[in-house]
């Protein structure tokens, strides 16, 4: 069943804003340190950065990696 419209419109771009920018991130953009490897403090600094730009400030993204978690390697190019 298909609800309300099926063309994208400035709310659903901008709800889309997470996806868009978690794809871009994996994709290498999240990179930072350009070593061939995202890692998750990588992706959690791109994606918080990325999605306050493509949605205009009007969302911000949080994530909470405890403490015992040490950064590792999410994805590599």
């Amino acid at each position: 069943m298909l609800v309300g419209n099926l063309l994208p419109t400035a709310s659903t771009r901008k709800l889309n804003g997470l996806t868009k920018a978690l794809a871009k991130g994996l994709s290498g953009e999240g990179n930072s340190t350009k070593d061939g490897s995202i890692t998750i403090n990588e992706l959690n600094l791109f994606l918080t950065e990325r999605v306050k730009k493509l949605t205009d400030g009007s969302h911000s993204p949080t994530v909470t990696i405890p403490k015992t978690v040490s950064d590792f390697p999410l994805a590599t190019k």
